[in-house]
């Protein structure tokens, strides 16, 4: 079956509340034919928090750059109103309510990486809008630091942040430059939490960028370095 594609000038939330094909949607804009179609996504789809039935779960150490300096030791971190993280709702706005023509890179990349999340062997992570995102070390944190862009002026602190719910997961995947396929592919080794070793298969070679990816909430601990 041969599912419909958006008109021009039809937005994503659009396209989710007709109860399109969220993948197929976004790929029409790239006209890739052949690609295997994702599974429908509700007709009132929004972000839904991860659901689980211990509240006793283990809290796990992580480190946070807070580039912002809005983080405070014991803070906790929740979803807001909307039932988006902060990083979220950077996001949220412009995938919901834009053409995916009109979506800068990054915006596409998150809506791409929402749709593809649908696929039922990806349906136990959390939603990135509704996620924290750390570094599983010291070091990998400040390996994060030296690639921020522009380099801050002041130096910005490394926290400590603790999660019961997470998932390590390779950036690299996401920023690979690639044909519109592969980009889907790519952002799909992504979600099964691949190592990039040894890709791309042409190119230059690059280590593995792991991330934390962590489902909220999340409680801020100390300030471990400056940098």
């Amino acid at each position: 079956m041969i599912l419909p594609h958006p008109e021009k000038g039809e937005t994503v939330a659009s396209v989710f509340k007709n109860g399109k094909i969220g993948i197929d949607a976004c790929l029409a804009c790239f006209k890739v034919p052949g690609l295997q179609k994702s599974h429908s996504l509700p007709k009132d789809y929004e972000p839904r928090p991860l659901r689980t039935e211990d509240n006793n779960l283990a809290m796990h150490r992580f480190y946070h750059i807070d580039r912002e300096r809005q983080l405070t030791e014991g803070k906790v971190i929740n979803l807001d109103d909307r039932g988006l993280s902060r990083f979220g709702s950077v996001y949220w706005d412009a995938i919901s309510t834009k053409p995916f023509e009109a979506l800068n890179d990054a915006e596409q990349r998150e809506c791409l990486l929402e749709q593809i999340k649908q696929e039922p062997n990806f349906s136990l992570y959390a939603s990135r809008m509704q996620a924290f995102f750390g570094a599983n070390t010291l070091e990998d944190a400040k390996r994060f630091a030296e690639k921020i862009v522009p380099k801050p002026v002041e130096k910005i602190p490394i926290f400590e942040v603790f999660a019961s719910t997470f998932w390590t997961l390779d950036m690299n995947w996401l920023d690979y430059v690639s044909d519109p396929e592969t980009r889907i592919r790519n952002l799909r080794d992504y979600w099964y939490a691949t190592i990039s070793n040894h890709n791309p298969s042409t190119g230059e070679r690059k280590p593995p960028h792991l991330e934390v990816m962590m489902a909220l909430p999340i409680t801020i601990g100390r300030i471990v370095e400056w940098i």
